[in-house]
C-alpha cells in the first residue's frame, strides 16, 4: 500500500499487451509508487492496470493518453513501418505536452541498431548504416524520439525469461527436438540475455528518479552474458534434454535449408492454423545462426553506473528461462 498523501507517478506503457509488456504491467501494478496505465489495440487482461485500447500509430489518441502521465513507456515492436509511424506519433503526442516538459519518455529500442559491428559495444558506437526491416524501423524510431528533451533509450539484448517467445520457448523446442546443443564455433557468440524481471527492475529504477533522469542511452544486458553455447547447454540440463549433444554445422546448415525456409513460408502465411506446428517446429533461420556466431558484447557498464541494479544470478536466469523451479531440485 501506498503513504497516504504520496503523489503516484501516472505510468504509460505503449505496448503493453507483449511479452515485455505484460511482466512490466504486473510489476507497475504491485509498485505501490505508480499509477500503472496499458495502452493496447485489443482488449488485454491486464490486473490492477487501468486501461487504454487504441493505436499507437493515432496522434491524437495518444495526445490524450498521455495528459497527465509522469513516465511514457515505449515498448512498441513489430514490423518495421509500425515501429516508425508509432515514433512519429508518439512525438507529436509529446509535443503537446511541451509546455509542461512532461513526460519523461522511456523508449525500448534494440541491439540491432548496430548491424554487423563485433567487438564489445558501448552506446558511442555508431548506429549502422544500410540496415532494413525491424533494425531500419528501430534506427528511425531512435533518431525520432531522441529529439524529445527527456528520453531515456534502452537498447537491450536477448530478453529470456518464462515463455519469452524468442529467446526461451523457441530455444527449447529446438533443444527438445535435438535440432541445436553444442554448436561449436557456430555457438561461441556472446549471447547478451538479460532476464525480463531485469528488465523491469531496470525500468522501475528508472520511474523512481524519473524528476532527475538525465537523457541517455543505455545498452541493456546482463553482466558477463554467457556464449550461446553455454545457454544453450544450461538450459538443456534444466530441462533435461540431455546429453546435449554436438551439433555440426552441415546439420544447421540443412536444418535452415530443409524446414527454415518452409516452417517460415507457413508462419507468414496462416501463423493461426499453424501455431502449434511453429511452437514445436520454429524455423532455424539463417539470420539466428549468424547471431549466434557473432562476436558483439554489449557493454553496460553505463547502466550499473547510473542505476545499480541486483542481476539475477544465471542458475536462476537458466531455470526461470526453462520454466522450472531450481530449489526442487536443491
Amino acid at each position: 500500500m501506498s503513504d497516504t498523501g504520496l503523489k503516484l507517478r501516472r505510468v504509460v506503457v505503449l505496448g503493453a499487451n507483449g511479452y515485455v509488456g505484460r511482466q512490466l504491467m504486473r510489476g507497475l501494478a504491485h509498485n505501490g509508487k505508480v499509477t500503472p496505465v496499458a495502452v493496447s489495440r485489443v482488449n488485454a487482461q491486464l490486473d490492477g492496470c487501468e486501461l487504454l485500447q487504441g493505436n499507437a500509430t493515432d496522434a491524437d489518441f495518444l495526445a490524450q493518453a498521455i495528459r497527465d502521465a509522469d513516465v511514457l513507456i515505449n515498448l512498441v515492436s513489430g514490423h518495421e513501418d509500425s515501429i516508425s509511424q508509432s515514433a512519429e506519433a508518439i512525438l507529436s503526442a509529446l509535443n503537446q505536452q511541451r509546455q509542461t516538459g512532461k513526460p519523461l519518455l522511456i523508449h525500448f529500442s534494440s541491439m540491432a541498431v548496430y548491424g554487423d559491428t563485433e567487438g564489445v559495444i558501448s552506446e558511442t558506437t555508431p548506429l549502422a548504416e544500410g540496415l532494413d526491416g525491424y533494425a531500419r524501423g528501430k534506427v528511425n524510431a531512435e533518431k525520432i524520439l531522441s529529439t524529445w528533451p527527456r528520453h531515456v533509450i534502452f537498447r537491450p539484448g536477448c530478453i529470456v525469461g518464462p515463455d519469452s517467445p524468442q529467446w526461451s520457448s523457441r530455444i527449447l523446442a529446438f533443444l527438445k527436438k535435438r535440432r541445436i546443443g553444442d554448436l561449436g564455433p557456430d555457438g561461441d557468440g556472446w549471447s547478451n540475455i538479460i532476464d525480463v524481471q531485469d528488465v523491469v527492475k531496470v525500468v522501475e529504477a528508472v520511474i523512481d528518479h524519473s524528476e532527475a533522469a538525465e537523457s541517455g542511452v543505455y545498452n541493456l544486458a546482463m553482466p558477463d552474458a554467457p556464449t550461446w553455447n553455454d545457454y544453450f547447454i544450461g538450459l538443456g540440463m534444466a530441462v533435461d534434454a540431455t546429453p546435449v549433444r554436438r551439433i555440426r554445422s552441415g546439420q544447421l546448415k540443412l536444418d535452415a535449408l530443409l524446414l527454415g525456409i518452409p516452417l517460415k513460408i507457413m508462419e507468414k502465411i496462416a501463423p493461426r492454423v499453424n501455431a502449434s506446428v511453429l511452437r514445436s517446429w520454429p524455423a532455424l533461420t539463417p539470420s539466428l545462426l549468424r547471431l549466434w556466431r557473432r562476436r558483439l558484447k554489449l557493454d553496460g557498464t553505463r547502466l550499473e553506473a547510473s542505476y545499480p541494479i541486483a542481476w539475477t544470478p544465471l542458475e536462476e536466469v537458466l531455470y526461470r528461462s526453462a520454466g522450472v523451479d531450481a530449489k526442487k531440485d536443491a
